[in-house]
């Protein structure tokens, strides 16, 4: 092992809350029985499935000497995981799947990739055993190492809603595998997907655990309340592009609001706003534009991820930068990072996507560091401070009543799958609103 294997954990580590305990414990005796079924952790985001998942893992190879393989979906939850797993499990080797299978095969070794990264006909059709050479050990070579050495196989596949399919190269590469230990984790499970998966895979059906919407809220884990705004051109006389400044326009109040209210009751925090534009040359300039023009944004507040390609350094870096206020990103990047500081997000991207809730609402419902310090379990949190706060622009209004329908009953469905059953309103400007909160403050 190299100098560079070696993890140096960026975050702090976590102590367990009692539901986080419970899970782990139960997934860990489900595993280590006689016949281990797969596991299924259902969990909201923000609610710690990284972090459970790595206990069970430490469990599990503590009585099984298990060499783990773990994929994620998005290429910046790669080195999120790894320094998850350095900084909280002292017992794994968290290691990248490409370095990783050129050294020597150990109990307790975590090799992360994304799923794209196995994901390859050609490989599968050679048996995962023709990429290799003089310096690159094959997959099937490293796992057939492994076997020789006693260690068990074990699998974990984050948002396993994505990536296990039957008919996906990933499926198939997973079921090559045939891994003795299976765990999935998901906030938005699709059973029927995963049963069909594992029937075709030869394995059992799986067993579920899960944490509750309530367990993580009252953990302080996640935000209790949820408000989105949809704006729709239905209701208006404005153009596309008006529209997007109106969102704009509307979450940067929310979140200078948000940033008086922290500093009144003494919370040392500086809100994040969250602004995500579509895939495009020019996207995150013009948003840029428009709040410094428009909203008056200091420039200097600003930060960008003008890549098409997600650089999970960058995007940690400028989600952890208390100088910046605003952060602009691209579709592409704004999935599964960090940023507890943000309370607001503003799409001005199509809002009917199929992961939906996993991609925007997940960045702003976490529950800061500050905000739970400043507020023990037995105080309250102020509910304008324990609101995830969404706008939307609801582009695809254009295309006519019946698919701006389709759209926000999406968004309404999708939300749901995150909290409990929402309250429809409208306000005076023509928007929807879809909240969990019972408020008579009309919203931004």
């Amino acid at each position: 092992m190299s100098t560079r294997d070696i993890i140096a954990a960026q975050s702090a580590a976590i102590e367990p809350e009692a539901f986080q305990s419970a899970i782990a414990a139960g997934m860990t005796r489900a595993l280590l029985r006689e016949s281990a079924p797969p596991c299924l952790l259902r969990a909201p985001t923000g609610s710690g499935k990284t972090f459970i998942i790595s206990r069970v893992l430490e469990a599990v190879s503590a009585e099984r000497p298990t060499l783990w393989l773990w994929f994620v979906p998005f290429v910046n939850l790669v080195q999120q995981t790894e320094d998850a797993l350095a900084a909280n499990c002292a017992g794994l080797i968290p290691v990248m799947l490409s370095r990783g299978r050129n050294q020597d095969a150990r109990a307790g070794m975590v090799l992360l990739s994304t799923a794209q990264g196995v994901a390859r006909a050609r490989d599968r059709n050679a048996g995962y055993n023709a990429d290799g050479d003089d310096d690159t050990r094959t997959l099937a070579e490293f796992v057939a190492r492994a076997k020789a050495q006693g260690l068990s196989i074990g699998l974990v596949v984050d948002e396993a809603h994505i990536g296990l399919d039957k008919t996906t190269e990933f499926g198939k590469f997973a079921h090559w595998l045939n891994a003795d230990f299976f765990i999935m984790a998901t906030a938005t499970p699709k059973d029927e997907r995963l049963l069909e998966f594992l029937q075709q895979a030869g394995k059992s059906a799986f067993e579920s655990f899960a944490a509750s919407r309530d367990e993580v809220v009252n953990a302080r884990l996640n935000k209790r309340y949820i408000e989105a705004v949809v704006y729709d051109l239905r209701q208006s006389v404005q153009t596309v592009a008006d529209l997007k400044r109106t969102v704009l326009r509307q979450a940067w109040k929310r979140s200078q609001r948000i940033k008086k209210q922290l500093q009144i009751v003494g919370v040392p925090l500086t809100p994040l706003l969250l602004v995500q534009v579509a895939n495009g040359d020019k996207t995150v300039e013009e948003a840029e534009q428009d709040l410094i023009k428009l909203c008056g944004v200091h420039p200097a507040l600003i930060g960008k991820h003008s890549s098409d390609d997600p650089d999970p350094v960058m995007m940690a870096a400028i989600a952890n930068d208390s100088s910046k206020e605003v952060l602009i990103f691209k579709q592409s990047a704004g999935t599964g990072f960090d940023a507890p500081r943000a309370f607001v997000l503003a799409s001005t991207k199509s809002v009917n996507d199929a992961d939906f809730a996993m991609q925007f609402i997940g960045r702003v419902m976490r529950v800061s560091r500050p905000i739970r310090e400043a507020y023990p379990k037995s105080m309250p949190i102020p509910p304008d401070l324990d609101t995830a706060y969404v706008y939307l622009a609801n582009a695809e209004a254009q295309r006519g009543f019946e698919s701006a329908v389709q759209a926000s009953s999406a968004v309404k469905s999708q939300l749901e799958g995150q909290t409990e059953k929402l309250l429809v309103r409208q306000t005076v400007s023509g928007a929807v609103v879809y909240t969990n909160r019972e408020t008579n403050q009309p919203p931004l």
